[in-house]
């Protein structure tokens, strides 16, 4: 039994993704706004910080997605609601990151850098939900 590889590079994309959008960039928010807190924590606990930085971006953003696809009357398709989920989740995780570490941020106004991100992905999204249906 052959399969194609195309279904198998998308797969390889959206697994490269998830580790992408899950896990590094909580890791790099922990080191940037405390610092202390990354050399003292365990790999267990920065990676359940971690996680719990960027799910719930993720989830908001695949809500929206899946929203749009119903609004769209497209073929549901999960992975490629996922893929572009991460996509919109990479560009809300990481903007705060290389913001606070050219601008030397804190920790409110890394947090608060994310929240204002990930509101003008949420308004662009309903917006597109909005247009299409």
């Amino acid at each position: 039994m052959a399969t194609n590889p195309r279904v198998f590079s998308g797969y390889l994309i959206v697994s490269f993704l998830l580790l992408l959008t899950l896990f590094i960039p909580g890791y790099l928010f922990i080191f940037l706004f405390q610092k202390q807190y990354f050399f003292e924590w365990s790999i267990f606990r920065l990676t359940i910080i971690s996680l719990s930085i960027s799910m719930p971006i993720i989830t908001l953003n695949l809500a929206h997605l899946l929203n749009v696809y119903r609004t769209e009357n497209k073929e549901f398709n999960f992975i490629n609601a996922l893929y572009k989920a991460q996509l919109f989740s990479i560009l809300v995780l990481y903007i705060p990151n290389v913001i606070g570490y050219f601008m030397d941020f804190n920790l409110v106004a890394g947090v608060s850098t994310m929240i204002a991100t990930q509101f003008f992905v949420s308004i662009t999204l309903l917006v597109a939900r909005i247009k299409a249906g």
